[in-house]
């Protein structure tokens, strides 16, 4: 075959690139149509085919900064990268030994557990050649094939440092990734550090599916195994909580994780990628369709967790691929106080009444009304229609917080529910899902799942820092999608939701005293969500429990914006801790940050 001109060779390498992105935004392209609807497809496509973002180690950590980890004289602390080897092409295994060795951070060893076949005698060979070369690689060969928990825990076992690290036998290390982890191990005494990720199909350069990730949160982690690789633990939390469990496989290092975070003091995330995981044919990372035993291990091993920590629930699938709905048994139900804020609208009011009564399968509630009410014509009709309705009348000038705060003075129940008129009930066990969360007492407010009236998702949680402030996750995208890793589909930890309609236990809204009034409108919602985490309490976000909420929120005003920032400052300029900053700042869509692009 004739060989092209080499002025010609970049061209043709171009074209071939854009349509090898043209076929993959056709395969996917339809999925992702059905799933997350045509905005979203569009947005996806058009980074995908023109906007190609970079995740390589370039792109991570540029040269410069490497050559100063090498020379950085880092506090001595060993890590033992622990690998369990079968049957590996020696292509790959060389790549993956290779990703260890060129680590900036060179206080490690490598323990290579071989249960590969006779067949597979150059992969032992292999081995062993190079922990002969190298004395930092440690090597053990097998007498037999224990499985992947068996020869895992091999490898473990041959580990003599402070922290392991687990890595599979055909990824990659980014250059940084111990250096990285020992700085926060470091920094903040971690007893688990674990990092953000990509999957690649044959280099780095490749790299097409980024896992920006969250830091730790117990909700969160319990329906995802989010924190998967690169994940670096103690030693001695291991002992205390064992290696892995062959009853979990498929699931092994999701079963081992919750064990060890169990026990873990300090759990720390690097959000940076430092991690690229192998996508072949039978690989997780490539489609969890061939491995459907993954599924059944991960629910065994999120049961045997919530049995340790003492919560009762039934674990099921939820609408995302390898992520999980919890259904928690209320230990702790009480009278539900629902305080509905109106604004003056009656038709409205009565709707969302109607709702409540009619769609709500929790019955034991109270219901107080606040609104402004000129002419006596609004508590009339309330009264008439339901007597047991308390109505409280507030001047037309008080604020949302106000209204709310006023209510709350009216009730008598040991929970709280805060409900905007404009909102509707959809979901009949609505209170149950979110009670379920509320009566831990380590969770500070619950939120749920808005719709728009055209279907679309009005509220799926509140991101701190979009545009310099805070905005709602997923909003004005399509009702049933999954979002970007099922971020859509499970309950999960966030910083904030919204109060449209939020719940918590009373003596929480009591002890942090309700809402502030000195903020006009919605923004009151969040600063509570922000001081419940700042009394050490988690904010649960839910989609199980849905309404609709007709009114959209207005912009925030620009008085409310600057007492917001002047109170929360510290935090914008921290950043989300449930986010990543990976993401663009602009838009609370989870779409990538600008600096990935090149």
């Amino acid at each position: 075959m004739q060989h092209l001109p080499s002025k010609a060779q970049p061209f043709m390498e171009t074209l071939r690139d854009f349509a090898g992105r043209l076929i993959i935004l056709a395969v996917k392209g339809v999925k992702c149509l059905r799933k997350n609807g045509l905005r979203y497809t569009l947005n996806r496509g058009w980074e995908i085919l023109f906007r190609h973002p970079d995740f390589s180690f370039e792109a991570c950590c540029d040269k410069a900064e490497l050559d100063r980890q090498r020379q950085d004289n880092l506090q001595s602390i060993k890590i033992s990268v622990a690998v369990p080897v079968f049957n590996t092409p020696v292509e790959l295994l060389r790549e993956m030994i290779y990703s260890v060795r060129n680590q900036t951070y060179r206080n490690w060893e490598l323990c290579l557990a071989d249960g590969s076949d006779s067949d597979h005698s150059e992969t032992s060979d292999f081995c062993a050649k190079y922990a002969a070369e190298d004395g930092r690689i440690v090597y053990q060969k097998l007498l037999e094939n224990k499985g992947i928990s068996g020869n895992s825990n091999a490898a473990l076992s041959m580990a003599t440092g402070e922290y392991i690290a687990l890595l599979d036998h055909d990824d990659l290390l980014h250059p940084a990734a111990l250096y990285e982890v020992t700085r926060k191990i470091i920094d903040l005494n971690a007893d688990f550090v674990f990092t953000d990720e990509a999957v690649f199909y044959k280099t780095h350069k490749d790299a097409f599916l980024p896992h920006f990730k969250p830091d730790f949160w117990p909700d969160t982690f319990r329906a995802n195994n989010y924190l998967c690789h690169l994940s670096v633990f103690r030693r001695s939390v291991l002992e205390r909580s064992g290696g892995f469990r062959a009853e979990c496989d498929g699931s092994q290092d999701f079963d081992l994780f919750l064990r060890l975070t169990e026990q873990a003091r300090r759990i720390v995330h690097v959000p940076k990628i430092l991690y690229y995981w192998r996508a072949h044919e039978g690989s997780v990372a490539l489609s969890l369709k061939e491995k459907p035993y993954v599924f059944a291990a991960a629910k065994k091993a999120i049961s045997g967790h919530l049995m340790r920590v003492g919560l009762k629930g039934t674990v099921e699938d939820s609408a995302a691929k390898s992520t999980y709905r919890i259904r928690y048994e209320i230990t702790d139900p009480g009278l539900v106080s629902i305080v509905v804020v109106g604004c003056g609208n009656l038709l409205q009011t009565t709707k969302l009444l109607e709702s409540i009564h009619h769609q709500t399968t929790y019955r034991t509630f109270e219901i107080v009304v606040v609104d402004s009410d000129a002419d006596g014509r609004y508590a009339q009709e309330i009264a008439r229609r339901w007597a047991d309705t308390v109505y409280v009348r507030c001047d037309r000038t008080d604020n949302y917080a106000a209204r709310a705060n006023m209510g709350c003075r009216r009730i008598s129940g040991e929970y709280v529910v805060i409900l905007d008129a404009s909102t509707e009930v959809i979901t009949p066990e609505w209170i149950e899902e979110m009670m379920m969360f509320s009566q831990r007492k380590e969770v500070g407010a619950v939120g749920c799942m808005l719709y728009n009236t055209n279907e679309t998702i009005c509220h799926a949680g509140v991101i701190i820092g979009i545009n310099g402030l805070f905005g709602f996750a997923f909003r004005n995208q399509k009702r049933g999608i999954v979002g970007y890793m099922g971020r859509a589909a499970y309950a999960q930890n966030l910083s904030a939701v919204s109060g449209g309609c939020i719940m918590m236990r009373r003596e929480i809204w009591d002890r942090l005293g309700g809402l502030d009034e000195t903020y006009e409108g919605h923004a009151a919602d969040v600063d509570f969500c922000m001081r419940v985490r700042q009394a050490g309490m988690l904010v649960v976000w839910t989609p199980f429990a849905e309404l609709y909420q007709k009114t959209r929120v207005g912009d925030v005003s620009e008085k409310d914006e600057l007492h917001f920032k002047d109170r929360w400052g510290n935090e914008l300029a921290c950043g989300d801790p449930c986010y990543n900053p990976g993401f663009s700042c602009a838009r609370g869509d989870f779409f990538f940050a600008e600096k990935y692009f090149k």
